[in-house]
């Protein structure tokens, strides 16, 4: 029975906490109440457990300046009940009801505290956790383990209904609507004090505290993650405060001691401190018109942070303008939002000032690669609103002689990106400016290599890396999806850009490019570094019709140098470089329309050639003990290329050689036996292509027959082998697929070649009885769905390898 009166409370054992808390964790997040249910019996009793003794316990951690093992254990326990009863403590947040738990683990007060100030004191309790003086990392670790609660919390309050407790009492009725009304002014002091802590321990400390820190606890303090876009004009609000506040300072290096507690200071430190909350809110805050954010990049914030110095406050503001470490959204994309720049404003847009401070950052070697980072992100996001400032841009081109290799690719790129919104004919002398002299530098390492073999490879990579950036600047990105657009606007557009390619300076420079990328591979194809390098220009270096620039490359050339790296060391980079190459070959039409068109008579014939180095080649490799077990990946890629070729150029398939046909098709008849899921899957699904293609085109009759002829009953022998044991389970879908196709093509042939093998004396030894082959015989060819053809292969599988009626046979049924 619960007391009535308030009785004297037990005294607090410490040495049975920690174990009493360990277990009601674990009953909070992996028992069946670990959803939120058990209010009553668990949530409602640790409330009145924690009003009586949660508060000693966290004060006397906040006069310790640390928290010990008991502390701990509690700031673990509240985080596990916040998870648990989130939607409880937002529904209960303002309610004045009397707490009436089943059973209380504490003697009771009368009168019974209302719910309102156990939940109160409970995100009280929290708060203090999330506030503790000191650095996280550092001084405590306990604030951090509170902060996903905020979120859920958050999230909780948007979606709780109070009514559903009124029912049809109209005096319930009302009460919910008074505690709908009574919770936002709580839940918004409740988050605003959480702001203001949270913003208290972002700030990094003085250099003097800092140069203490090792390694990994430089790495550990973060900056924490916050609430939301009613959060930004807060942290706006105390940018303004404190930039104003510094206008009686001189400079930005003063030094005075980091406060710990609320008082508002004007160290650099704090500044930055929200410059990275505002930076941490950024996915949530709607960034279509926000007057908060035309302050952030406006004179009243961008326009007073330092243009020297203090590598911190700046640092943080060129995160803040472009992307995030781990590639979020960004507030880079928000000054697509605003007007353009008016040539005779004396005020420069939002946009042009971010642009100012992270050029003027590019000559600062602690901030070079940032001020790149954000460059790149602003000139990709805004183009067309830069392209008016192209001179500009080959002013800050001019100005690159002491920005690192690294950092230039990615200015180049910036610049390129501004280039493209330029009319075709426009960019060439602008690109001829930026890519020649990379082309040069490319030479020159070619050139040195015999002399300084390192130094000329890493100068090569650098350069290659580079000149992918320009071409990826080039591409036009947000138009990829007119590829397909065939109005006079989108065709105009590209008879521009090809006609601006037959100028004499671009076909020189294209010609130089190539020649640069030939000599590349002809001297380093086999080196890792250079592989990667070149496998990213030529994938960015090359596109379809629609997305053609000033220096797009075509495939042909190309995959002559893809098929010279590949005989020299043959790799799963190159053969994934050749079927993307395939792809450019025959590239999609304009309009779509009902049948694909044949390629031209050429393409056809570079990928004949192609398709018979890279067959050569690989199947050579492939004929050595132990190389494709030993190699998934080229395995993989190799099936995966000349399936593309199938889907683009089927009918040089059956123009190849004899030998080298038969030996294609006798490799993926293996490749179905190899207990690498991958490897035997892109050889079932190549074969499935094969098969198909070939028997739907009515110019390959006499292919067709031949096919079945030569190996179709090699095919279904490796099928059937497959289900019996040979093949991975996994692989189980794939072979089934292949086996549906074989028998949709060739019904009669398969039914006879199934029985032979079946019933032949060399079948693969299993469990299957004469009358579970006669069964998925009868019921396959007893029925034309798909369907059933898979139930019948996947019940053999089970009898073939002893797994009928086990439940692990049926529960990996369809793996």
């Amino acid at each position: 029975m619960v007391p009535t009166t308030e009785s004297p409370a037990p005294e607090f054992d410490d040495q049975a906490f920690i174990p009493a808390s360990d277990s009601l964790q674990e009953l909070l997040t992996a028992s069946s109440l670990c959803d939120g249910s058990g209010t009553k019996t668990v949530t409602e009793p640790l409330l009145l457990w924690l009003d009586r003794y949660g508060g000693p316990i966290v004060q006397a951690s906040i006069d310790a300046g640390f928290a010990d093992d008991i502390s701990h254990s509690l700031c673990k326990l509240l985080v596990a009940l916040g998870d648990h009863s989130a939607m409880y403590f937002a529904k209960n947040i303002a309610a004045p009801a009397q707490v009436k738990p089943i059973a209380s683990p504490v003697p009771l007060p009368s009168p019974l505290p209302a719910l309102s100030h156990l939940v109160q004191n409970f995100l009280k309790l929290l708060l203090q956790y999330t506030a503790l003086p000191g650095y996280y990392g550092v001084d405590e670790e306990e604030s951090e383990m509170t902060l996903g609660f905020w979120y859920l919390f958050q999230e909780a309050l948007w979606n709780v209904d109070y009514a559903f407790d009124a029912g049809e009492d109209g005096e319930a009725g009302n009460e919910a609507e008074e505690r709908d009304r009574d919770m936002m002014p709580v839940a918004k002091a409740v988050y605003s004090e959480l702001v203001t802590i949270v913003r208290r321990k972002v700030v990094w400390p003085p250099r003097t505290v800092l140069n203490g820190w090792n390694r990994e606890q430089r790495d550990k303090f973060q900056a924490y993650y916050v609430l939301r876009d009613d959060m930004l004009a807060f942290y706006v609000t105390d940018l303004l405060q404190r930039l104003s506040a510094r206008q009686e300072q001189d400079g930005w290096e003063v030094r005075v001691p980091f406060p710990l507690r609320y008082h508002l200071s004007i160290v650099p430190q704090e500044i930055e401190g929200t410059l990275h909350c505002v930076m941490a809110v950024q996915e949530a805050v709607p960034i279509e018109d926000s007057p908060h954010l035309r302050q952030v990049f406006g004179p009243e914030i961008l326009g007073r942070l330092p243009k020297a110095g203090d590598e911190r406050v700046r640092r943080t503001a060129l995160h803040l303008i472009g992307k995030l470490s781990n590639n979020c959204c960004s507030y880079a994309s928000w000054f697509t939002t605003q007007p353009a720049q008016v040539p005779e404003s004396a005020t420069p847009s939002p946009l042009m000032s971010a642009i100012t401070f992270v050029v003027a950052a590019l000559p600062h070697p602690a901030l070079c690669l940032f001020a790149a980072n954000a460059l790149r992100d602003l000139c990709d996001a805004n183009r067309t609103a830069l392209a008016p400032h192209i001179a500009a841009f080959g002013e800050l081109h001019a100005g690159l002689t002491g920005i690192p290799d690294t950092e230039k690719a990615k200015v180049l790129q910036s610049i390129a990106s501004v280039i493209q919104a330029l009319p075709p004919v426009e960019e060439i002398p602008p690109v001829e400016a930026i890519a020649s002299p990379v082309v040069a530098k490319l030479f020159e390492a070619l050139q040195s290599a015999s002399q300084l073999p390192d130094e000329a490879r890493a100068m090569a990579v650098q350069q290659l890396e580079t000149l992918t950036g320009v071409a990826r600047g080039l591409t036009r990105v947000t138009d990829s999806l007119l590829a397909l657009d065939d109005s006079p606007e989108v065709q105009a557009a590209i008879g521009d850009m090809n006609r601006a390619r037959e100028d004499e300076r671009v076909l020189k420079l294209r010609e130089a490019i190539l020649s640069a990328i030939r000599g590349t591979v002809e001297l380093w194809s086999t080196d890792a570094s250079v592989c990667d390098a070149l496998s990213d220009l030529f994938k960015a270096i090359t596109a379809l019709p629609s997305d053609v620039t000033l220096i797009s490359l075509p495939p042909g050339p190309l995959l002559e140098l893809v098929c010279l790296a590949a005989q020299r060391q043959l790799t799963a980079v190159w053969l994934s470089l050749a079927t993307m190459l395939a792809i450019q070959l025959n590239p999609p039409a304009l309009i779509v329309t009902t049948f694909k068109p044949e390629p031209s008579p050429e393409a056809a014939e570079i990928a004949l050639n192609v398709l018979q180095v890279l067959l050569q080649t690989s199947l050579s490799a492939f004929a050595q003990p132990g190389v494709m077990i030993s190699n998934p990946d080229i395995v993989q890629a190799f099936f995966g290329c000349v399936e593309s070729f199938i889907h683009h150029f089927l009918p040089i398939f059956y123009r190849l050689p004899a030998g080298l046909f038969d030996g294609l098709v006798q490799c993926a008849i293996g490749a179905l036996s190899l207990q690498e899921r991958y490897s035997l899957t892109s050889a079932s699904t190549f074969l499935s292509s094969l098969i198909t293609r070939t028997a739907t085109n009515d110019d390959l009759a006499a292919a067709k027959a031949s096919l079945a002829q030569t190996h179709g009953f090699q095919i279904m022998r490796a099928i059937l082998f497959g289900f019996a044991g040979v093949a991975p389970r996994s692989a189980m879908p794939n072979l089934i697929e292949l086996l549906s196709t074989m028998i949709t093509r060739y019904p009669l042939e398969s039914k006879q070649w199934i029985s032979e093998i079946l019933f032949a004396d060399d079948f693969y030894p299993c469990r299957a009885t004469p009358e579970a082959k006669n069964k998925f015989i009868k019921t396959v060819f007893g029925t034309r769905s798909l369907k059933r053809t898979r139930e019948a292969a996947q019940q053999f599988t089970l009898v073939a390898r002893g797994l009928e009626g086990s439940a692990f046979g049926y529960a990996t049924v369809s793996m």
